[in-house]
């Protein structure tokens, strides 16, 4: 007498993730969106450099023109950095969403110290952003 063997049922395939078109419109639009910062943050980082004063001339413009420079490679940075999380939130992942939500309070903190004002609107993206991402909140690894 064979032990008995169950007869082979394949693995049944998840059904496909659908991320909807608020959520496809947001990531879109803000990847491409940070592509064009990157070139724009690129351009006036030279700029400022290259147009900087000469410091025995003129102290306080040379110290305004570094201070732009440097302000400038960092939010080149952090929008790298989004870019890099958005494609992981694309690719259906939490750390994406996560590291896009932690650099952007960043972005937030760091434009406070420009704009006041500009925390206001950081906030109500931000309502958005989560009532676009929780619905689809249990597709994301």
């Amino acid at each position: 007498m064979q032990p008995y063997t169950p007869p082979y049922t394949p693995p049944t395939a998840s059904p496909p993730k659908e991320r909807g078109f608020l959520l496809t419109a947001f990531l879109l639009l803000t990847m491409m969106g940070n592509m064009a910062l990157v070139g724009v943050f690129l351009l006036g980082s030279a700029a400022a450099a290259r147009l900087s004063p000469d410091p025995a001339l003129d102290p306080a413009g040379a110290a305004f023109a570094t201070h732009t420079h440097n302000t400038l490679l960092l939010l080149t940075l952090l929008t790298v950095a989004n870019l890099v999380f958005l494609s992981g939130t694309w690719m259906w992942k939490q750390w994406g969403v996560y590291g896009y939500g932690i650099v952007t309070f960043a972005g937030m903190l760091a434009g406070m110290h420009v704009a006041r004002s500009s925390v206001f609107v950081n906030l109500i993206w931000a309502i958005v952003i989560v009532m676009i991402i929780v619905p689809k909140w249990q597709n994301f690894d």
